[in-house]
């Protein structure tokens, strides 16, 4: 077993999420460096932890993950942005529910 395997990354995602994060620099302008290293880490990571779940979630072939990957890769700081911005509404939500609107 590989270190990435050990913490639940397969080869194929990573590298496919890693190529659509190179990707999506293309489309991004005026990023400095470590912005452009952040958002490939961060397009990379989604694609490969969310690449498994996505494929199991939606019953598609194991054959589509580096597919699955590479548009989570392009995709992945986006999707990162929305979920962050999603958390405040998400913690008021559950505190409506849980505290009775408190």
């Amino acid at each position: 077993m590989t270190f990435f395997e050990a913490i639940g990354l397969k080869p194929l995602t990573l590298i496919g999420g890693f190529v659509g994060a190179v990707v999506s620099l293309k489309f991004i302008k005026s990023l400095s460096i470590w912005q452009s290293v952040t958002t490939v880490a961060t397009g990379t990571l989604v694609a490969a932890y969310c690449t498994p779940i996505t494929v199991e979630l939606l019953n598609l072939s194991p054959r589509l993950e580096g597919a699955i990957a590479f548009l989570g890769g392009l995709f992945g700081m986006s999707i990162a942005g929305a979920a962050i911005e999603a958390i405040p509404d998400w913690i008021a939500a559950a505190k409506a529910k849980f505290l009775g609107g408190q």
